[in-house]
């Protein structure tokens, strides 16, 4: 417990010693694309699960809401919007309006309903002194939380990391006993839509407008480290993403050094032979088919090639980005430690398992 709250995370919300039940969750925007796979992904935690889903009338209700009922049956839905109770009734589902009654039922809110919709309901958990983890990326209102690092400060709204920022923690969590500085070039999705209005500039991540990086924000999480955010580009519809470290070390290091830190650490995997996304995606392909699994079992950050480099105090590496699933599992990593009090890392490491994720060997025919 104090190791905990030494790295800045809270008392736990629930004591697992007077608790024989799962932690109980309840999804903002359940029949999203976020929603229905994180309602999937709770669906396979011991100790954790998603009681309630709320939901409203919009077109992902028929694409994706039929069928997250359909496989947890016992998800009760809720709307907090009375105009559309009926709709939704009328397309076939049982649903409630949602009263601040009902934050009672559960133990842990987490939203995640796009930009410039969550900082109202935020508020409204809070009053109601149930914890929220807001996933849209909206800032301001909220810690930052991006396991196995939350930021410093109080309060029961925290605001989880994107994509960018989830894979920036587990590389900085696994390097920091021997970085000093660290600069980060980002190639990521294109989007135009940011908090509901068209921008003039390509935008997808709340963390990083396109040549306006917000790195107090992340040195927040590394209030100790020289980290830096230089180029960032953008192309649409992208699902890896790819970052290019370039990292200052505070002794010599060698390749073989590095690699072992990052192995050790859960969520990542260093692949020699991969020398780019092509060749990453094809590992995901080659273990998806041969485990017969419905979803990818490749951990979400790889880091490409194993080119050996004399002792040095630079280091450089590609790291590619599942963005799927890269935005999923920190939020139950987060539930787990909030909830719970297990360790950050510990709960990473629970999270892959239960999900399946390994790590690949190093080359795959």
């Amino acid at each position: 417990m104090s190791n905990l709250i030494e790295q800045g995370w809270p008392k736990p919300i629930l004591d697992k010693n007077k608790l024989d039940r799962k932690a109980r969750i309840a999804i903002r925007g359940a029949f999203g694309q976020l929603g229905t796979r994180l309602i999937g992904a709770l669906g396979k935690q011991l100790d954790l699960e998603a009681t309630i889903g709320l939901v409203r009338r919009d077109p992902t209700v028929e694409l994706r809401g039929f069928a997250a009922v359909e496989g947890h049956p016992d998800l009760q839905l809720f709307t907090t919007d009375e105009s559309e109770l009926g709709a939704l009734k009328d397309l076939g589902f049982n649903v409630g309006l949602w009263t601040n009654d009902h934050f009672r039922d559960v133990d842990l809110m987490i939203d995640t309903t796009p930009p410039g919709k969550g900082a109202d309901f935020a508020y409204r958990s809070r009053e109601n002194n149930k914890p929220i983890i807001v996933q849209s990326g909206e800032r301001g209102f909220g810690r930052l939380v991006s396991p196995p690092l939350i930021a410093g400060g109080e309060g029961i709204i925290f605001e989880a990391g994107d994509c960018n920022v989830n894979a920036i923690s587990v590389v900085g969590s696994a390097l920091s006993g021997i970085l000093t500085r660290v600069g980060v070039n980002i190639l990521m999705q294109h989007g135009r839509f940011f908090h509901g209005r068209l921008r003039d500039e390509p935008v997808i991540s709340t963390y990083f407008v396109s040549g306006k990086p917000t790195q107090e924000h992340l040195q927040h999480l590394f209030p100790i480290l020289d980290l830096t955010v230089g180029n960032i580009s953008q192309v649409p519809s992208l699902r890896y993403y790819t970052h290019n470290f370039v990292m200052e070390t505070a002794d010599l290091v060698d390749a073989g050094e590095v690699r072992d830190l990052l192995d050790k650490h859960p969520r990542i995997r260093c692949l020699p032979h991969a020398t780019s996304t092509y060749d990453v995606r094809e590992y995901d392909n080659i273990l998806r088919a041969a485990g017969g699994a419905r979803l990818p079992p490749i951990v979400p950050i790889i880091v490409q090639g194993g080119t050996p480099f004399q002792k040095s105090k630079t280091v450089e590496m590609i790291v590619t980005i599942d963005s799927r699933r890269i935005t999923v599992l920190p939020n139950i990593d987060a539930a787990r430690t909030l909830l719970w009090g297990v360790e950050p890392i510990e709960s990473m490491r629970i999270t892959d398992e239960t999900m399946h994720f390994v790590k690949p060997p190093d080359e795959i025919k």
